[in-house]
């Protein structure tokens, strides 16, 4: 499975974030590479409330530890 597929799925969703806030909370996630909106060192970095605004997607997906197809 990989992450960049899943991330792939939603752009329109990401978009939202072209103007990345500041995480007030504990960052739980980081993204960093070729990425043009960060909030930090040429990263973006996440907090829960930021992450839960985003919203619920799901993802269909085969991964090696599951037989047929697994929805997260």
């Amino acid at each position: 499975m990989s992450l960049g597929g899943a991330l792939a799925l939603r752009p329109a969703r990401l978009g939202a974030y072209r103007n990345i806030a500041c995480s007030s909370g504990k960052k739980i996630l980081k993204i960093s590479g070729k990425i043009s909106n960060t909030n930090g060192d040429s990263i973006a970095a996440f907090d829960r409330a930021m992450l839960e605004a985003l919203g619920m997607v799901a993802l269909e997906t085969t991964t090696p530890w599951f037989t047929g197809k697994v929805r997260f």
